[in-house]
């Protein structure tokens, strides 16, 4: 272990309001997009724009070398199918590749808990959180986006909602067994990161939260996993935990005017979800962007 090295990507990535983050308050309701109030200001952005990994490296079925219980996330595209270690994103937060000859942005929030596929654009990590999600950043356009709100705030591109495209939270042995053929991220080149140290690992077992947010309780426990689901324009979040023993037969249900299916499926051990988008996140982030809206159980 680099005990030099990881304490220094301690201070600069974990606590970014010490080191490389700012806080931003973006204005909640309909008009997402506005550009957002500074709630409190530290220094370092130039750091943060270095996570984000914009030439992965993979490694096919043959030379993949991972633990069967290894967290991933899997992203299943036309020509493209690939595993990404969750050991990885928690340091660099956003993976950017190409898949069926078009842009990708795979991004994670350690401190929402989300994972989030864009179509369509380059992204990297902006050093500012809203209601602890990331913002992210257009590297063409500079224009940002709060992750889990999906649309540009500010800059050339304010108001556009990218595509997203469907992410599995798993692990390595799960999707293995489904997607035989699936490539594996390897490990990015940079030599400072230690990949076997999760600066995140007794946050995500703790109610414990590194920034303020807007609203708290609604219901769940602050680390609840739920599935947030979007369809014509509406949301919903989903309680992830025994949804198999509510629902054995899965669950239906309107959004937007849209019917909605969600199942478990079982080979992944994840949810997954027809005629709405969707991905997982903590209960407190969701609850805190959109506090008037019940979780779903």
């Amino acid at each position: 272990m680099r005990l030099p090295a990881l304490l220094v990507l301690l201070l600069c990535c974990a606590f970014p309001a010490f080191g490389s983050g700012q806080i931003v308050a973006v204005p909640k309701g309909a008009d997402e997009h506005r550009q957002p109030a500074t709630r409190a200001l530290s220094r370092g952005e130039t750091f943060a724009e270095q996570l984000a990994v914009d030439a992965p490296r993979f490694l096919g079925p043959d030379d993949a070398a991972a633990l069967d219980e290894e967290e991933v996330f899997g992203v299943s595209l036309k020509g493209f199918v690939a595993a990404f270690p969750l050991r990885f994103l928690v340091w660099h937060e956003a993976v950017n590749f190409l898949a069926g000859g078009e842009k990708r942005s795979l991004t994670y929030c350690p401190y929402a808990g989300a994972a989030v596929g864009f179509s369509g654009f380059t992204l990297a990590v902006s050093g500012l959180v809203a209601d602890s999600n990331l913002i992210l950043t257009d590297r063409e356009t500079k224009s940002r986006l709060v992750q889990m709100d999906g649309t540009f705030f500010d800059g050339p591109l304010r108001g556009r909602a990218p595509e997203t495209f469907p992410v599995t939270h798993s692990t390595w042995g799960r999707w293995r067994q489904a997607h035989p053929h699936s490539m594996l991220l390897a490990a990015p080149d940079g030599g400072v990161w230690d990949y076997d140290c999760s600066p995140f690992e007794n946050y995500r077992e703790s109610d414990a939260l590194f920034f303020p947010v807007g609203a708290h309780g609604g219901g769940l426990s602050p680390k609840e996993r739920v599935l947030v689901l979007t369809a014509g324009g509406e949301r919903t979040a989903l309680l992830v935990t025994g949804f198999g023993q509510r629902h054995p037969g899965g669950l239906e249900f309107s959004l937007g005017g849209r019917r909605v299916r969600v199942r478990l499926n079982e080979a992944l051990g994840a949810l997954t979800a027809e005629g709405a988008d969707g991905f997982e996140a903590y209960w407190f982030a969701f609850h805190a962007r959109w506090p008037d809206i019940r979780p779903l159980r």
